[in-house]
């Protein structure tokens, strides 16, 4: 039992590591997969098969440091278009204010702004706008449910391959954890 308890804890460890040094190479590398990293996990996948219980671990934490990373990134997102937005609002603000000055400049100690007349923009009304004025245009899309539909019958389809898919599943092992 002690041998058994030594293993798991050593796996576990080489799991945790593995783990660590995967992300730590991601967040160094800005995000980036480099040939390296490819290559790092491509050994850490060698001899898969005696490597399921670690497989599974590095699996499901990787897909959980997922989640975390993409919470920071909505909440990152989120500031920059905060920040963003108020650079805007004083934009616009002072925008409106030298208009409605009529002034085409604002001087500070250091900086100065200045409005000068740009090209105009439309803003249309489509509810009113003349016939005339609207183009058609015609969008194209394959109907996949019914190539799946004739594919079914055993019809072939030229330029239509059907290619069969697989999900991976992970379970825990009932043979280890049954009562005996």
């Amino acid at each position: 039992m002690e041998g058994i308890k030594k293993k798991m804890s050593t796996s576990l460890i080489t799991s945790l590591r593995s783990l660590h040094e995967i992300e730590q190479t991601i967040i160094e590398n800005g995000g980036d997969m480099t040939i390296d990293l490819i290559k790092s996990i491509e050994h850490l996948l060698s001899h898969i098969e005696n490597k399921v219980d670690s497989s599974i671990f590095i699996m499901e934490n990787m897909k959980e440091r997922s989640k975390y990373w993409a919470e920071k990134s909505a909440l990152t997102k989120k500031y920059a278009q905060n920040c963003e937005g108020i650079a805007d609002k004083i934009k616009e603000t002072v925008k409106a204010y030298m208009y409605l000055k009529e002034q085409s400049s604002l001087i500070g100690d250091d900086n100065r702004f200045a409005l000068s007349k740009i090209a105009s923009v439309l803003k249309i009304d489509e509810s009113v706008l003349p016939p005339e004025f609207f183009k058609e245009e015609i969008v194209r899309s394959v109907d996949k449910a019914k190539i799946k539909e004739i594919l079914n019958t055993g019809e072939c389809i030229e330029g239509v391959t059907l290619i069969d898919n697989f999900a991976l599943r992970t379970y825990p092992n009932r043979k280890r954890y049954a009562y005996r």
